[in-house]
């Protein structure tokens, strides 16, 4: 069979792999993405959309933050709205004293893009009246949101197309093996996929995958 090669060859059609696909393309790399089923179809497609910064660790913040303005920009970056809205986060605490613990955070310095708001007692009610008399404080990000998930992943994968990326779906691969410098990935219909870098994207799917690397490329 006549090898196929790319710089980089991506298992797993979801947001990761789409979105990493069209910034890879960006950065001049040939790509390909292989997806055993359709892109987004799966985790990337049914969940809850959030585009959050708040309650991160700290040191992931400085990372979230340039994830959050890449969201304000996606509809001039790929040419298509995902339905961002910052409708803002409320992370709440049932415990007088865990306000303490909000408080700290949103005093950290990584958090300071965040613009946490803390709200307790009357303050707090007042503000939001649905919560119940159970809930003792909260710490409110203004600017964090939510997207369409069922948009996001295939609206990155078309982006990546346009910018010269392969993708090909209900492509399963069935085996990894490192010769030389390179990864080869054998599909289930016979293809050969060759690229000196491999970015596994797979979810849930990613063990079986990960564990194939590891005997091929052990530490």
């Amino acid at each position: 069979m006549t090898p196929q090669k790319s710089d980089v060859l991506i298992i797993g059609g979801g947001f990761m792999g789409a979105s990493s696909a069209f910034f890879l393309r960006q950065h001049g790399r040939s790509v390909t993405l292989l997806e055993r089923d359709q892109i987004g179809q799966y985790a990337s497609g049914v969940n809850f959309g959030n585009v959050r910064r708040q309650g991160r660790f700290l040191g992931q913040l400085e990372l979230s933050n340039r994830s959050w303005a890449l969201w304000k920009r996606l509809p001039e970056l790929i040419g298509e709205d995902l339905e961002f809205i910052p409708s803002g986060h409320m992370r709440v605490c049932y415990r007088e004293d865990e306000i303490a613990e909000l408080e700290a955070y949103a005093a950290a310095p990584e958090a300071r893009e965040l613009d946490l708001q803390i709200l307790s007692g009357k303050a707090l009610h007042d503000r939001f009246p649905f919560l119940g008399a159970q809930v003792k404080g909260g710490s409110y990000a203004p600017h964090d949101g939510h997207a369409n998930p069922r948009l996001a992943a295939p609206a990155f994968a078309r982006a990546a197309i346009r910018a010269g990326a392969r993708i090909e779906e209900r492509t399963e691969v069935t085996e990894v093996q490192k010769v030389g410098g390179e990864f080869q990935v054998t599909t289930a219909d016979g293809q050969l996929f060759v690229a000196e870098q491999l970015l596994i994207t797979a979810g849930a799917w990613g063990a079986r995958l990960a564990e194939a690397v590891r005997r091929v490329c052990p530490s």
